[in-house]
């Protein structure tokens, strides 16, 4: 109980801190911007408004939320390191577990509360405009919020093995190369070289293989959902993610603080 009270303390500290950092009042504005993008869009656009407002919307959420998750990944720990702040905290009875897991949790709660405030903002707004509410949007928000995790999680690994600008650059790298890999397995130049086409599914299996989380497609042109996409979905950013946490527990408990 006093692991768990530990978390509880540091992840509200870290909670306040990242809102101090602006990081609701950008979220704010995209939600501002998303209702204005989506009103032009209903006067514009001729026949589906609703769907460019989902689209637009489930684009910025995208967009913030990985955002957040790159830039805050990098710096969460250390920026700790380098304020001397942790010392302070490992001085006290908390383990350095106890330490990442609270920093964590706290960027997950900023995580879900811009997928809260985004998400809603564009499910409203697609209804407003003619949209039909279906179950297939909340799961798709959900996969977004999954995705951000698990590049949070992505930016977290590549700071305790660099520094944080190349941080953000692997992490931005392997983004776009894990939701490029899914198209490019299909093409009929990779098709044809069977040595290729083993590299680049090798790739998939190693790196993170983000077309596999990835339902927006299938949302705004409403395609046929294959059966138990979601629950392969969660299941692999789920494994993903705590695979890559267990290497960093590793990681930051052999790293040296001084």
């Amino acid at each position: 109980m006093n692991a768990l009270t530990n978390i509880f303390i540091v992840s509200k500290y870290t909670f306040l801190d990242l809102l101090k950092s602006k990081i609701l009042i950008l979220i704010v504005l995209l939600g501002i911007a998303l209702i204005t993008i989506a009103y032009i869009a209903s006067e514009l656009t001729y026949g589906v408004p609703q769907k460019v407002a989902l689209d637009f919307g489930l684009g910025t959420l995208t967009l913030a939320l990985t955002g957040i998750a790159i830039f805050m990944g990098a710096t969460l720990i250390t920026k700790e390191v380098e304020n001397r702040t942790l010392y302070m905290v490992l001085s006290r009875p908390v383990s350095r577990e106890i330490f990442l897991f609270g920093k964590m949790v706290g960027l997950l709660e900023l995580l879900s509360l811009g997928t809260l405030i985004l998400g809603l903002l564009s499910v409203l707004m697609y209804w407003l405009l003619g949209g039909e509410i279906k179950v297939t949007i909340f799961q798709c928000v959900f996969l977004i919020f999954a995705e951000a995790t698990l590049v949070m999680v992505l930016s977290i690994f590549f700071s305790l093995v660099t520094n944080s600008v190349a941080s953000v650059v692997y992490t931005l790298a392997l983004y776009l190369a894990g939701h490029a890999i899914g198209e490019v397995q299909t093409f009929s130049y990779v098709v044809a070289r069977p040595g290729l086409a083993k590299f680049i599914n090798f790739y998939s299996l190693v790196f993170p293989n983000f077309s596999k989380i990835n339902l927006k497609d299938y949302v705004l042109y409403e395609a046929t959902l294959p059966q138990d996409y979601i629950q392969n979905a969660c299941f692999y950013s789920i494994t993903y993610s705590l695979s890559l946490l267990f290497i960093i527990i590793v990681l930051f408990r052999k790293k040296e603080l001084d």
